[in-house]
């Protein structure tokens, strides 16, 4: 393993060529189905590459990602995705070791991360909640097959051609 940590069960490759000169615009929201809400705290959070925002081959916290728009609690508060433009987006329950400590470190990342409920995507997402990634809560979320927690944590952004 790396520091960025190992594959432990793949289902599936695909390679791609990436772009470092493309553009793609992500927006992380709170609410299923794209769906915003009037609130401070529901609007979406926008990420850009482009020139000026250069894309994210490492994933990092959504949260620094997102401070400065809404409320920037988004960390396992995500729960659809756009995806405008042609980029990869990997998506991870990244955690730090030491939880007072939130901010990016990697010499502060688990050492299983990113996790088992990592999801890549070139596709917006309507419901994280179908896929891996969108299902945390415990075992009764598990048991029952219902109120699943968003696992999102984590984010890499990567233009292909």
């Amino acid at each position: 393993p790396t520091k960025w940590g190992k594959v432990l069960r793949p289902s599936s490759m695909r390679v791609f060529n990436i772009n470092p000169d493309g553009e793609c615009e992500i927006t992380l929201y709170k609410l299923k189905e794209f769906q915003a809400g009037e609130s401070n705290e529901l609007l979406p959070c926008v990420i850009r590459i482009n020139k000026d925002n250069p894309p994210i081959y490492y994933p990092k916290y959504v949260n620094n990602l997102c401070r400065e728009q809404g409320d920037g609690k988004f960390e396992d508060n995500v729960y659809s995705i756009k995806i405008d433009g042609r980029c990869i987006v990997a998506l991870s329950d990244l955690k730090p070791k030491d939880q007072q400590n939130r901010e990016y470190d990697e010499n502060n990342l688990d050492p299983l991360f990113p996790g088992s409920h990592s999801y890549v995507t070139k596709e917006s997402i309507l419901d994280v909640t179908k896929f891996p990634i969108g299902r945390c809560g415990g075992w009764v979320s598990n048991l029952f097959g219902t109120n699943f927690n968003s696992c999102i944590s984590g984010i890499a952004i990567i233009p292909y051609k």
